[in-house]
């Protein structure tokens, strides 16, 4: 669920060894539905690659989105 627009949202990454973990994260600890934040980049054939994952602490919905 996109934080803003509140609309759902998927995105398959490919993730390598070159992909980077912030602090305290490493990708065997990751669960589906945990909040993150990740920097990609697209190679040519359109093909999303994780740059960088790091952990979003949730604060609460916001306003514009909260029932």
């Amino acid at each position: 669920l996109h934080p803003v627009s509140g609309q759902q949202e998927e995105l398959v990454l490919e993730v390598s060894r070159g992909t980077g973990f912030g602090e305290g994260v490493q990708f065997q600890d990751l669960r589906e539905g945990d909040p993150v934040s990740v920097d990609y980049e697209e190679d040519p054939n359109g093909i999303p690659h994780a740059v960088l994952i790091k952990r979003v602490p949730l604060r609460g919905v916001p306003k514009e989105i909260a029932l």
